[in-house]
């Protein structure tokens, strides 16, 4: 299911080149999360409100308002 409803970020920083991302659906369905595929790991890199800047979020360290 996550691989079939995941998509890739075309974000050119190189720190997120291999971030994939997922909608949440109802009744959270602004939400996504962030994550990476490390050999057979699945790595949540983040979870966020998919109003926000999300390049720059992503970059924040966690808890970094």
């Amino acid at each position: 299911m996550l691989q079939r409803n995941s998509q890739e970020t075309d974000y050119a920083h190189p720190k997120l080149v291999e971030i994939r991302f997922f909608l949440v659906r109802k009744p959270f369905d602004r939400h996504l999360i962030f994550y990476r595929v490390c050999g057979d790991t699945l790595d949540i890199v983040r979870i966020v409100d998919g109003r926000r800047d999300l390049p720059r979020r992503l970059l924040d360290p966690p808890g970094a308002e």
